[in-house]
């Protein structure tokens, strides 16, 4: 689906200073740097910041590295230490329940086998969102 053809326009970067359902529309404060400006909407999907909450475990001292502020695994979800695994908002990756539930799985698969296993690390979800996209643009 081509967003722009379908008359969907993304706007980021803002902050939102508020938000009104008025008369099926949305009506909305913005605030980019030092420039306010209300629009109108038909639709709003607000999306708010989220980061890894890896500040105090000392992960240096198990010998466990951080790479853009996440715990950096490899594609079984192990860390730098070669005993310890990290999945979920701490790894790097889509930060979703079900990723990291996928993730933990595919974390203990390795933990208690010796087969070779390789996390799908988001894939899924690139694929129910490209659902998404397809369904909604019909």
């Amino acid at each position: 689906m081509n967003s722009k053809k379908a008359g969907i326009t993304s706007e980021t970067g803002y902050i939102v200073k508020s938000l009104e359902y008025v008369d099926d529309k949305v009506k909305g404060g913005l605030i980019s740097g030092k420039k306010e400006r209300e629009d109108e909407f038909d639709l709003v999907l607000l999306a708010v910041g989220r980061r890894a909450n890896v500040e105090g475990l000392a992960l240096e001292n198990a010998g466990v590295q951080l790479e853009n502020g996440h715990i950096k695994v490899n594609e079984h979800m192990q860390t730098t230490a070669e005993n310890i695994y990290a999945a979920g908002d701490v790894a790097d990756g889509w930060m979703l329940a079900h990723t990291a539930y996928d993730e933990a799985m595919c974390a203990a698969k390795k933990i208690s086998s010796t087969a070779t296993i390789k996390c799908l690390r988001g894939q899924q979800c690139r694929e129910w969102y490209s659902l998404i996209l397809r369904w909604g643009g019909q």
